[in-house]
């Protein structure tokens, strides 16, 4: 199957250093609306406009705020998804790095892969981004890791990343859907949106105990009351006969179209067979990680069971200098991975680009 990742006309690549510093000057440079680009700084921070995300004509502004941290902006208005890319050698793809983004004020961890010697997430808004190597850098397990994310702000984590980590999902560490890490450290009571006195946490492994209250007294006990009558036995509800099942997994049935573009308008099948993957990237058979013996062509019936973000991805032509089908109505472009199993029981990855349309955008499943 001819996967190819997002078509890139205009790439700019800046020689310079591999570990993020704040003396790498700040970087401004063109990306075409039309075309799209990759801008690449000389600390390795890579951007990835996809072809149509601009408005107009605009510049992409990387700068160099902190250590691992940086300001990334683009001047002209966009709408989608924006792949940004942050170097981490230290990372590996059993155990990433986490993403951090600053929404409205306050820093936040994002769904992210580790590709190519990056943490990279897709990015609806842009803002402040920094690298937290509390995953390979902390000591102490699972506890270091949660302490260093409260030294860094970080009070709680989508269930999802929360897993990817490591952390047991446990009842009283949640609220709502998210992994209260205050709760992990401290007494185990959900205290998302309580007053920010998290800082007590860092340092002790429970909450600390309440102070004491100075004693009253002790009144005069009262006469001891006639006990009162035992009551009737309430009488024990006859047991269900027919219990109600357990609710069934959140499923949902997508057909493979491994159709790539043909020209300006319409597509053809593949020559190349479509497949299972055990990562969200291209070209998993020749990098090993191709699931075996699952191999499809257009028609083939899947269950999804969840959906996330990975490498971008579109049944277009990837060389920058073909642009017959760069208006094709037909041709996409997208981050979503579908996790599939086939008619075998075969699991996997599989690209909403490879699926037919009816069945593309999440089908409403939940994130893995």
């Amino acid at each position: 199957m001819r996967i190819r990742i997002l078509a890139i006309s205009a790439v700019i690549v800046v020689a310079g250093c591999t570990t993020p510093t704040t003396s790498a000057p700040p970087l401004s440079q063109q990306v075409s609306a039309a075309a799209g680009g990759t801008v690449l700084s000389p600390d390795g921070v890579r951007v990835v406009v996809p072809p149509g995300t601009l408005a107009q004509d605009g510049k992409v502004e990387i700068t160099g705020v902190a250590q691992d941290e940086y300001e990334v902006h683009i001047t002209s208005a966009w709408n989608g998804l924006v792949e940004v890319g942050l170097p981490d050698s230290s990372s590996s793809a059993s155990a990433s790095n986490l993403f951090a983004h600053q929404v409205n004020g306050e820093w936040r961890i994002e769904e992210s892969s580790y590709i190519d010697g990056r943490v990279v997430a897709n990015l609806s808004s842009l803002s402040p981004v920094k690298l937290l190597k509390c995953v390979t850098s902390a000591t102490g397990g699972l506890p270091g890791i949660a302490k260093c994310l409260l030294k860094e702000g970080i009070k709680s984590l989508p269930k999802s990343i929360a897993r990817k980590i490591g952390f047991k999902i446990a009842d009283n560490f949640l609220c709502g859907d998210v992994f209260d890490i205050q709760s992990y450290i401290g007494d185990g009571s959900c205290k998302v949106g309580d007053p920010p006195n998290w800082q007590q946490y860092v340092t002790t492994s429970k909450a600390p105990p309440a102070a004491p209250q100075p004693s009253a007294p002790a009144p005069n006990p009262a006469p001891a009351p006639n006990p009162a009558p035992a009551p009737n036995p309430a009488p024990k509800p006859a047991p269900n006969p027919n219990p109600a099942p357990p609710a069934a997994p959140v499923t949902a049935k997508i057909t493979v179209s491994n159709k790539i573009t043909a020209g300006a308008t319409g597509t053809t099948e593949d020559s190349t067979p479509a497949y299972l993957s055990t990562a969200m990237k291209p070209f998993c058979k020749r990098d090993g990680c191709a699931v075996a013996n699952t191999d499809m062509s257009s028609g083939v019936v899947l269950t999804a069971t969840c959906h996330s973000n990975g490498a971008s991805m579109t049944n277009g032509n990837d060389n920058a200098n073909a642009t017959a089908d760069d208006n094709n109505p037909e041709r996409i472009t997208s981050s979503l991975w579908y996790r599939a199993s086939n008619a075998s029981g075969a699991t996997g990855w599989i690209s909403e680009v490879y699926i037919s349309p009816n069945d593309r955008g999440g089908k409403a499943l939940p994130t893995c």
